[in-house]
This record gives structure tokens, C-alpha cells and sequence, in this order.
């Protein structure tokens, strides 16, 4: 299967489900909501693991920029920028990375998962996109 038919075929299935649920992002624990990252965002060796991290896993969605300009043409991802991380917790982050967005085309990247991220490893990627995309 071509690059080309495996995006018709994501576009196909994104287009199937309603943009209100794909949108959707799912109850957030209260106990994530308090949450805060445990590594720093101006300590150079957690940033470039986050960079990596989102260069292998995020950048095919959210973009390079982090303007939701991915790979997949016609599907908007949310945006990161000052406005979207002023009104996100780390916590409600690191929930969404680790467990996904239900019904919509964000996986779960958390342990046991398919990508099957560490827990650090999430939250340097919490780390790196505050730091990237959040200023």
C-alpha cells in the first residue's frame, strides 16, 4: 500500500467520524489536573529527548510548527501556542498523551500502549512542546 492510499484511507475514516467528537477531548481525572511536570523545561537534555520524542510521534498530526499542519491534509489537530498551553494544566497533557483521546485520531502513547512511551519520556515531551510551542 502507497503513502498516497494509506492517507485516502485515514481521510476516509477521519471524515466518517463527526468533528464534534473528534474534537472531544474526554474527562480528565481530577488527580492529573494538579499534576506538574517533574522535569524542567529549560534543562537542555530533557528538552532534545522531547524533541525527539515529538519529531517521531507528534509532528505527523500537530506539525513541525505545532500549527496543527501535519502530514494529513483536511484533519485540524489542535494548535499549541501560548493561547492553548495558558488554558492546559501539565497534568491535563500528560493525561492526554499517555491514555489518548478517545474517539478521535490521538492515540495513547503511555506505557503498555503500541508506542509504549516511559513515563518520563512523556513528560519530557509535556516538556518540550510548553517550551517549543507555548511561548
Amino acid at each position: 500500500m502507497d503513502l498516497r492510499t494509506i492517507k485516502t484511507a485515514i481521510i476516509a475514516f477521519a471524515l466518517a467520524v463527526p468533528m464534534s467528537v473528534m474534537a472531544g477531548e474526554g474527562e480528565v481525572p481530577n488527580e492529573y489536573t494538579t499534576m506538574k511536570n517533574p522535569f524542567n523545561g529549560s534543562d537542555k537534555s530533557v528538552i532534545e529527548r522531547g524533541e525527539y520524542i515529538y519529531s517521531k510521534k507528534c509532528v505527523k498530526c500537530h506539525g513541525e510548527k505545532g500549527d496543527g499542519a501535519g502530514l494529513i491534509e483536511g484533519i485540524t489537530m489542535p494548535v499549541f501556542n501560548k493561547e492553548f498551553f495558558s488554558a492546559k494544566e501539565d497534568g491535563y497533557l500528560f493525561w492526554h498523551v499517555k491514555n489518548g483521546v478517545s474517539d478521535s485520531l490521538m492515540p495513547s502513547y503511555g506505557p503498555g500502549s503500541d508506542d509504549n512511551l516511559s513515563v518520563n519520556d512523556i513528560w519530557k515531551a509535556v516538556a518540550f512542546i510548553r517550551e517549543r510551542f507555548g511561548k
